[in-house]
This record gives C-alpha cells, sequence and structure tokens, in this order.
C-alpha cells in the first residue's frame, strides 16, 4: 500500500460507549476500551483514598506535606505505586486521544453521537463525581488540540463552547488538596493555550471567551485573578483588535448596584487591572465605573427622600434617618483585603442582622458606596501619589476622569460620595486644580449650556473654591475676579428688567406676573460668590506689610457685594436662607457689606430697592469683561414658572461615610477653620465632631501598631 494512502487512513477504535451505529465486529474493541477506562477510574479513586506519595499528571513526581507523614513504607511498595500510576496515566492518555479521534472520524461520516457524547461530559464540573477528573480534561484537551482543524464546522460548536464555559477551571487552587494542585495548574495551562488556537484560527469565538474570562472577575482574587489576567494578556497580543469587544463585555456583565459588596469590589478590581495591559480601554473602564457609582449614590439618595416622605409613625421601622446611622464594612467571606482595607474595621456578612442585609437597604447600599468610592481612591493613588510632575499617563488619565466628570456628574441632581474621587485628584497638583476650576467656570458662566447644567456647575465651583485646601492664592482670585466681572455686567445689563420696588420684571402681560426664574442664573453665580467669601474672605484681603493688618479687598469685592445686596434683583430673598444668614453675619463682622436691614425688609414684604443699583467707577470694576456671557435665549422658558429660592446643596460638605471622609480629609477645609467667632450651623458642628472622631480613630490605629 502506498506510503500517503497509509497516512490517510484512520483507526476505527469505536465509540467508548455501544451505540446503534456501530458494527457489531467493532464490539471487541470497545470492550476492551470500556474495561481499561473502568480499570483505570477504580485506581484513581483508590488513588484518592490513600495518603501515599501522590504523583503529577504525566507521571513526574510530586511529593506534598501529606504524603511525606507515610514515611514507614518500604521504598519497594511506593516505587511499584508509582509505576502502576504512571501505566495507568500513561494508558488513559491513549485510551481518549482514541475516543476524541474516534468521535471526529464519526462525526465526518455523519455520525454525532460520540462527539455529543464528549460534550455532554465536558460540561459537568470538574472534580465533581459525575464529571471527568483534572487528568481526564487534560487528556481530552491535548488530543482535540491536536486536531484543531478539525473542529472548525458547525457541528463542532457546541463542543468548543463547552470548553470554553468549562467548569470548574476558574477553581483557586488554593482551595484544592496539595495533590491537585499541580495537574489542576497545568490544565489551566493548556486551556488558556486551547483558547487562544481557537481565537488564531476562528476569531469570531473571541467575543464568547472574553465573556467567559470577565464573568470570572465577580469571584477572581490573588492567585486565580493572575490567572485570568495572564489568559486575558496572552489572548489580547492574538488580537490586538479586540479592545472594543473586551470593552463591551465589561460593561455587559458588571454587577448590578444590589449584589454583594464583595463581588462588586472584586470586578471592579479587577477591571482596573485590566486597563495596566489594554490601555486603550482606561476611558470605557473608568467611565462605566463612575456611571455605576452614580447610579448607586443616586439610588441612596432616592430612597431617603422616599423615607422623609413617609408618615412620620412609620419612622420608629428605621430609627433616625441619618447618614451617619450607616453600618459598617460588610463584604462576604471571599472578599481579599487590599491595602485600603483592615480587617479589624470589617464585620462580615453573616454577623448582621436581617435588615441590614436587605439588598435594597440604605445601610447596607452605603456600605457598598463608601467601600467602593475608598478602593477607588486608594486605587487612583497609585497613579497620583509621586512627588514629581505628572507624568503622560498620569495626565491622560486625569483628562479621562475630567470628561467623565463632566458626562456624569454635572447633569446628576444630588450625590453625596462620587464626586470626592474629583475633590481628591484634582489637588494632586497645581495644573490639575486648574483644569478642574478652568472646566467648572466654563460651565457655569456658557450661554449654550442649560440652566440646570450651569447651576450644578456653579455649585461645585463654590464648593470647591471653598473646601479644597490645594486651591492658591492666585486660583482664589482669578475665581472671584472672573465671577465679580460677570455679576457686574449682568448688573449693568439686565437690572433695568426689573421694576422698582416689588423685584417684578417688566413685561408686556399684566403687572404681578412675577418672572424672577429668568434670572435663576444669576441667583446661582451670587449664592455661590457669598458662599466661597463665608470660607475664603481672609484670603481676599491684601495684606498690609508696614502695620502687618489686612488691607484692601482684593478686585474690589466689597464694593461688588454692596451693589449686588442692594439692586433691584434682592438677592438675599431668593437666595438660599441660610446662606444668606451665614453670609450676612461674616460680611456684617468684615465690613464688607451690611444685610440685615434688607433680610428684615424681605421678612415682612416690603420693597427693598426703588431705582437701578449705580455700578462701582470703571477704575473699580474687575478687569475681565465679557458680555457674551450674558446672551441667553430664554424663548419664553421662564414665563410660566414660579420662582423659589435657590437650594442651599453645595456637594462638598461635610462627608459622613468613614472611610472615604478618612482618605480626603488632609485636603479638606472645614467650617471651624474658618468660623471665626460665628456660631456653626448642625452641618458644621457634625463635621467638626467627624473630624474629632477621625482622629480618635487615627490614634487608635496608631496605639495598635505600636503595640504590634
Amino acid at each position: 500500500m502506498h506510503k500517503s494512502e497509509l497516512k490517510r487512513k484512520r483507526p476505527d477504535y469505536g465509540p467508548l460507549t455501544p451505540s446503534s451505529s456501530s458494527d457489531s465486529g467493532d464490539d471487541g474493541n470497545v470492550g476492551q476500551l470500556e474495561a481499561s477506562l473502568k480499570q483505570y477510574d477504580n485506581q484513581q479513586r483508590k488513588k484518592r483514598r490513600t495518603t501515599i506519595t501522590d504523583l503529577d499528571a504525566f507521571g513526574n513526581s510530586d511529593h506534598s506535606s501529606e504524603d511525606e507523614a507515610d514515611g514507614d513504607e518500604d521504598d519497594s511498595s511506593t516505587a511499584s505505586l508509582k509505576d502502576e500510576h504512571q501505566s495507568a496515566d500513561r494508558l488513559a492518555r491513549r485510551i481518549h486521544r482514541a475516543f476524541v479521534q474516534n468521535a471526529l472520524f464519526e462525526l465526518e461520516k455523519g455520525n454525532t453521537a460520540p462527539l455529543h457524547e464528549l460534550t455532554s461530559q465536558l460540561t459537568v464540573k470538574v472534580f465533581s463525581a459525575e464529571g471527568l477528573s483534572v487528568r481526564q480534561v487534560y487528556h481530552v484537551l491535548s488530543a482535540l488540540l491536536s486536531h484543531i482543524d478539525r473542529l472548525t464546522t458547525t457541528a463542532c460548536a457546541s463542543l468548543i463552547r463547552a470548553i470554553i464555559n468549562l467548569p470548574g477551571i476558574g477553581t483557586d487552587p488554593g482551595f484544592l488538596s496539595g495533590p491537585e494542585r499541580k495537574p489542576f495548574s497545568l490544565l489551566v495551562c493548556l486551556y488558556g493555550k486551547f483558547l487562544g488556537v481557537v481565537v488564531s484560527i476562528m476569531p469570531k469565538w473571541y467575543t464568547e471567551i472574553a465573556s467567559r474570562i470577565v464573568g470570572e472577575f465577580t469571584a477572581a482574587s490573588g492567585s486565580s485573578s493572575e490567572r485570568l489576567h495572564s489568559l486575558l494578556r496572552y489572548l489580547v497580543t492574538i488580537v490586538p483588535t479586540s479592545a472594543s469587544v473586551l470593552q463591551n463585555a465589561i460593561i455587559k456583565l458588571f454587577p448590578y448596584k444590589y449584589d454583594d459588596l464583595g463581588i462588586l469590589a472584586r470586578y471592579v478590581a479587577n477591571i482596573l487591572h485590566v486597563v495596566e495591559y489594554v490601555p486603550e480601554l482606561r476611558s470605557g473602564i473608568w467611565g462605566v465605573i463612575v456611571e455605576r457609582t452614580v447610579e448607586l449614590d443616586v439610588d441612596i439618595e432616592n430612597k431617603l427622600d422616599q423615607l422623609d416622605d413617609e408618615d412620620e409613625d412609620n419612622d420608629g421601622d428605621y430609627g433616625e434617618i441619618s447618614w451617619d446611622n450607616f453600618a459598617p464594612l460588610a463584604i462576604d467571606n471571599n472578599f481579599e483585603f487590599g491595602q485600603n482595607f483592615h480587617e479589624d474595621e470589617v464585620i462580615l456578612s453573616s454577623q448582621l442582622d436581617a435588615e441590614i442585609l436587605d439588598p435594597t437597604n440604605i445601610k447596607t447600599m452605603s456600605t457598598k458606596l463608601d467601600s467602593l468610592v475608598s478602593l477607588l481612591l486608594g486605587q487612583l493613588k497609585l497613579y497620583f501619589s509621586a512627588p514629581e510632575a505628572p507624568s503622560n499617563e498620569s495626565l491622560d488619565l486625569y483628562s479621562t476622569l475630567l470628561s467623565h466628570f463632566a458626562t456624569y456628574l454635572l447633569p446628576t441632581h444630588r450625590t453625596h460620595a462620587i464626586q470626592y474621587l474629583f475633590f481628591s485628584v484634582s489637588q494632586v497638583a497645581p495644573e490639575f486644580t486648574d483644569a478642574f476650576l478652568a472646566l467648572l467656570l466654563e460651565t457655569a458662566l456658557a450661554p449654550a449650556e442649560v440652566i440646570p447644567r450651569r447651576q450644578m456647575a456653579m455649585q461645585y465651583l463654590a464648593s470647591y473654591v471653598a473646601r479644597a485646601r490645594a486651591v492658591t492664592d492666585s486660583q482664589l482670585h482669578s475665581v472671584i475676579s472672573i465671577l465679580s466681572a460677570w455679576i457686574s455686567r449682568y448688573l449693568d445689563e439686565r437690572e433695568f428688567e426689573v421694576c422698582s420696588g416689588d423685584s417684578t420684571p417688566v413685561t408686556s402681560g399684566a403687572r404681578g406676573s412675577v418672572d424672577m426664574a429668568r434670572f435663576t442664573m444669576f441667583y446661582a453665580v451670587v449664592q455661590g460668590l457669598f458662599y466661597i467669601f463665608c470660607f475664603r474672605h481672609s484670603w481676599l484681603r491684601n495684606d498690609d506689610e508696614d502695620s502687618g493688618q489686612s488691607g484692601e479687598w482684593v478686585c474690589n469685592i466689597s464694593q461688588l457685594l454692596q451693589r449686588v445686596v442692594n439692586s433691584r434683583f434682592n438677592p438675599l430673598k431668593w437666595c438660599n436662607a441660610d446662606v444668606v444668614s451665614m453670609f450676612a453675619k461674616v460680611a456684617h463682622r468684615e465690613g464688607a457689606a451690611y444685610c440685615f436691614s434688607i433680610i428684615e425688609k424681605n421678612k415682612r414684604g416690603m420693597p427693598v430697592a426703588s431705582e437701578v443699583s449705580s455700578p462701582a467707577d470703571e477704575s473699580s470694576t474687575p478687569a475681565i469683561r465679557a458680555s457674551s456671557l450674558l446672551v441667553e435665549d430664554f424663548n419664553g422658558t421662564f414665563n410660566k414658572v414660579e420662582m423659589k429660592p435657590l437650594e442651599g446643596y453645595f456637594p462638598f460638605d461635610p462627608l459622613v461615610l468613614k472611610r472615604t471622609r478618612c482618605m480626603v480629609r488632609k485636603n479638606y477645609v472645614t467650617w471651624a477653620e474658618v468660623a471665626g467667632d460665628e456660631e456653626f450651623s448642625s452641618d458644621e458642628d457634625d463635621d467638626s465632631a467627624n473630624e474629632a472622631e477621625d482622629e480618635e480613630d487615627d490614634d487608635d490605629d496608631a496605639e495598635e501598631d505600636e503595640e504590634n
């Protein structure tokens, strides 16, 4: 017979299990194969019941501590058992190779039963009594890898899918007994090689493979996480254009906000690890993290609002609703602590009562929010903690974060914690602070932006300038100059629209058709200026070097404030009452403006202005002027809107989530530092109390460290 014909001819081993399509003449071969396989399985079960030295997957010795305990056995018996197991392993390799070859040969003849049997065996979890052992799966994959070119047909799709989703492949080796670890590690290596060959030959499978690996991120930590990332990194090198597919899988499989904290934390940690070797996914991954954290943050606020709206008789079921009442960090038993978590501060989910464990409970959700934000802050420190100038990688990441801030936070009304990511990172370097201030100013004063977005930007700007310790004098003065110029120009060009006396605008309709809502942005900017002044008034004077006392106000802020409070717009009526009250006290004490008489008139409903306020002298007007900032398109939008006093929301007000608060407090200006003799509001009292509590906690930690 010709040599090429011998090469093409395949031996027909017959299926390992009888089938209706098998010829009767193959029964003898089938019986021999089944008997050999049964003998091998019996040997494997006997092996698990003994404590003799285990063999590795392919005949190499692998001594474990348990095996060494039986050192009293004689050498001849041990060597005999080794030879027996090596022979059994070689036999098993030949059997499974024959089984795979037969299944593929039968498939070419139209008989799919052997292939379906092989597929069904691979869908049962490895290590289970019903499934294949680690060595058996290894032999099957090794045989299939030798015939990978024959798996490209549609009929083999179920088999490939079963291998991709092989149950048990994501098992942490730490949970395996000593003898099982090395064979399992070899199986994982072969599994990765198989997937790499599949992707190279059939790129269409990459989507399912990526989803399979990403799906394991919720449970992977430590060594199991490293194995997944090694495999994913290998696959990315094979298909370098697969970043978009991987990003879609990461977004699609992101855990739900009501999932356990451990699941969320492990998933976030793993997808951030992906950025290290697939940097083009940085924007997409940070985007989905910020978006989902914002959703969790907002959901907590919505639930607090719902509880506030409920009947007071039901309040006893929840206790006093306060952010300070939130539960401590609760995680599942599989969560791996990182550098930012201290195990002694944590209680496991099993220790919490049923009410707290309700995934929709505010306390549980606040725990997740606090933990996620602190985890992200810790991750960002790896990029932004270097004392030298920011690297190109840090600059790219910061640009990405600013983009996500504008996309997800500026349009969102009221969040409590996620914004502190940007509060912290923006203070790492002066150029970062400049960029953050520029973004907020441009958005707040941009006529093309919608009013709610501009208001939110102004709230962020005022709160940031007041609270961020890294804001320099020059940056503060620049912000004050720009805001003063905008307000002054607004007064010049728009105050005539307001009738004298009763703050009713000039309209073509009947008198008394109040339309003050058209000036909402003016009030938002003025309120922001009031708020900044309360915190930063000491930095708004030019020091007199001769006397050592405070000198003139920068940007002639005192003259502008006096003009604003006496204008027809009457901002002391429409700005938030708490902000107005505190501003009036500070401005009076500092001699910048007197507001109490106007506040009293507003309470009595008396008119406060009879003529257009006089602008300051040209020399006293801030240098920056931009009339384009005043171009606003109302289109009658506000004609039917009832004007209400502005809300007193400032995003960087005292944070009550303990972990996050501890991580940002060194860059945070508290009211106690700047209040002077003024009375604290209740919120600021809490702020001071929280700071004292944090210091006590730090002292306790330091004492424990010394003892250890």
